[in-house]
């Protein structure tokens, strides 16, 4: 199975395979060139045991407005299982927005801390804003190099999913 996954404003291609489902389930997983043996268990409705190569992962999962939320090794990830509707949608926001990122609240939230002000230089995987949502705070990256060209929103501010926060050039 292979599905295309949008992970804190980055596509992901994975593609899942060779699974044994018994209690836990064990196979293998690819993300790009890159293969993973994982094993998994899911310990209660929303946590799960995960070893992945060989070392052991704790995994916090919830359903999100159109996404899931992701809590891992004190990270949080907003990931979106994208259909042919919902590719089409990005490819055409990224062509009226060439050279720009736009980084958006992932869910409904509150703006817990700006990292960034407008003309900062800004690196890849760098963060640049943080999103309070469901008692967790979520910091937002950037996925490219570049300026901050406009912050939309102040600390404090409550957002809606999909709101745009910062935009970067």
């Amino acid at each position: 199975m292979t599905l295309e996954l949008l992970v804190n404003n980055q596509i992901y291609t994975l593609e899942i395979k060779e699974f044994q489902h018994s209690v836990g389930s064990t196979g293998i997983v690819r993300i790009g060139d890159r293969e993973y043996v994982v094993d998994y268990r899911q310990l209660d409705p929303l946590l799960y045991s995960l070893i992945i190569q060989g070392r052991s992962y704790q995994a916090f999962v919830y359903k999100a407005e159109g996404s899931y939320g992701v809590d891992l090794e004190g990270k949080t990830y907003s990931i979106q299982i994208l259909d042919e509707a919902g590719k089409r949608l990005r490819v055409s926001r990224a062509s009226t927005l060439p050279g720009q990122q736009v980084i958006s609240a992932p869910m409904p939230g509150k703006v817990i801390k700006l990292l960034v002000k407008v003309g900062d230089p800004v690196e890849a995987g760098q963060g640049v804003v943080v999103v309070e949502a469901m008692k967790m705070e979520n910091e937002l990256r950037a996925s490219i190099r570049g300026i901050v060209k406009e912050i939309k929103v102040s600390e404090g501010m409550a957002v809606n999913s999909g709101e745009p926060l910062v935009i970067l050039e």
